[in-house]
């Protein structure tokens, strides 16, 4: 089995959830999230078996960051958002994503772009978004443990501002 495939089997082990800024568990639930949400580190993630995707970006980066480089995204609308890894290694840059029912998996591409270009739409089809202006994609710096939803939101807006709007027009 490769190093994808062992992750891959180590996240199936996490459910969809989060612990709040007083350390109580969420379960499939987004209610309260802006005002109780806060990062997990990985470590808690791996604990509790529980993490959304920005918890679980933080654990995937950290068991593959002796396997490969990293770059996580966010992508998002007014309404929603979500985040994912890219990883990238010997000319493969490889989309991770587990925290998606409806994408998970890994997919392997020859560029960047290509790979983002392949998430956005995958994130357009599953949200049957059909205006791309609509949608933005912005890189983001591994975070912190503790990190809340407002804190997140502003990492966010920071990062479109320095890197400029990186949105998939096609």
């Amino acid at each position: 089995m490769d190093r994808l495939e062992e992750v891959m089997q180590q996240m199936d082990e996490i459910s969809y959830g989060w612990l709040d800024i007083y350390g109580r568990k969420h379960i499939n639930t987004l209610d309260q999230l802006t005002k109780l949400y806060r990062v997990s580190s990985p470590e808690e993630v791996l604990e509790n078996k529980l993490g959304i995707c920005f918890d679980q970006v933080e654990l995937e980066r950290k068991l593959f960051e002796l396997d490969y480089e990293t770059q996580s995204f966010a992508i998002f609308t007014n309404l929603m958002v979500h985040s994912f890894l890219i990883l990238y290694k010997d000319e493969d840059y490889i989309y991770f994503e587990h925290s998606s029912p409806q994408s998970k998996g890994t997919y392997h591409f020859c560029k960047a772009e290509e790979a983002l270009a392949f998430a956005t739409q995958r994130f357009k089809e599953n949200h049957h978004i059909k205006d791309s202006s609509k949608v933005d994609l912005v890189p983001y710096p591994p975070l912190q443990q503790g990190t809340t939803f407002s804190e997140l939101k502003d990492i966010i807006c920071q990062q479109k501002a320095k890197q400029g709007q990186i949105t998939n027009k096609k």
